[in-house]
């Protein structure tokens, strides 16, 4: 059996994706928007730590994403396909439908957007977007991120 191109695989695997546009693809789970998480929150982004002055709407992607880093644009390794690899980050676009509130549940999930292959100076790309959604306990949108992820290779 001959080996396949990494350009063939990058080309399944972003077939596989496509396939999958539109349907859930991760939970996030659920969590509370308690003083001491948005205390902690303000305190990495260096803003007075005091609750009472408001919760920060970005901390709604970090309330869910205890791996993710607040300090810096560090998203946590993952990949919606097993063979992609050489992930960087393509950016993220966030759009809030109202303020967080102290003591409120927050939840979220991940549906997979699009997927398509780029040709870069290296070569081929597979660009994959995903959006996260969250709710409140009432169904009642929250915010959606909409974040692009670029992988530059597969798995050996």
């Amino acid at each position: 059996m001959a080996c396949m191109s990494a350009d063939r695989q990058l080309q399944e695997s972003v077939d596989r994706l496509r396939a999958k546009i539109g349907t859930r693809i991760k939970d996030h789970g659920s969590g509370a928007v308690d003083r001491v998480s948005v205390r902690r929150f303000r305190e990495a982004l260096g803003l007075v730590p005091d609750p009472d002055l408001g919760v920060p709407v970005m901390m709604v992607a970090h309330l869910l994403r205890a791996d993710a880093d607040v300090t810096r644009d560090q998203r946590p390794s993952e990949s919606v396909d097993d063979m992609l690899a050489d992930p960087v980050n393509g950016g993220t676009e966030a759009e809030f439908a109202r303020p967080l509130i102290l003591d409120e549940v927050i939840r979220g999930e991940m549906f997979l957007a699009d997927a398509f292959l780029r040709e870069g100076k290296a070569g081929a790309m597979a660009v994959v977007v995903t959006v996260s959604r969250y709710t409140d306990s009432q169904q009642r949108e929250v915010a959606n991120l909409r974040s692009t992820m670029i992988y530059r290779g597969v798995k050996a």
